[in-house]
């Protein structure tokens, strides 16, 4: 069959003293990158250190748990070491976007109210057009809407019979 794609692997020269990586327990990947890091924008989360070379001895991480792995680099920290990265993608901690569409959409659609009874009368509270704004607003359905602006209609030609 095909050969699998090689993992693309990036050396790094690390400086002495603390690197400021915090491994995942229980393999050599990256989960923390301190803020204070000499390797910060150089490594990424979720690579995988395979290799320390520190005075020409180069010594293989891929099978060491973070525990072990903290302690090599402790253990290194006054030399010079070249740590080879196995680069990966994040799978597990990016947190996933919904698809695009599946918006649910909180509004009625238009035109869903199938029917108004025709008897629809609006709350007594409704005397002036800032009432009927609330009231409008309360009831979307354009039907409510028509059957304010009859109310309204004949509230004006009753005016006089306050």
């Amino acid at each position: 069959g095909p050969e699998p794609e090689p993992v693309p692997t990036v050396d790094i020269d690390a400086p002495q003293g603390a690197l400021g990586l915090v491994f995942e327990r229980d393999s050599a990947v990256i989960c923390r990158i301190k803020d204070d890091s000499p390797l910060l924008g150089q490594v990424e989360l979720g690579w995988t250190l395979v290799s320390i070379n520190s005075n020409g001895s180069v010594l293989d991480t891929t099978t060491l748990d973070g525990f072990a792995v903290t302690n090599l680099l402790g253990a290194r920290a006054e030399v010079e070491r070249k740590l080879q990265f196995q680069k990966t993608e994040i799978k597990v901690s990016a947190p996933v976007a919904p698809p695009q569409g599946q918006v649910v959409a909180i509004q009625p659609t238009v035109g869903q109210v199938v029917a108004v009874q025709p008897q629809w009368q609006p709350p007594p509270f409704v005397r002036t057009p800032e009432a009927a704004q609330i009231v409008a607003w309360q009831h979307p359905e354009a039907a409510a809407l028509d059957a304010l602006r009859s109310f309204f209609t004949r509230i004006a030609s009753l005016d006089g019979d306050a």
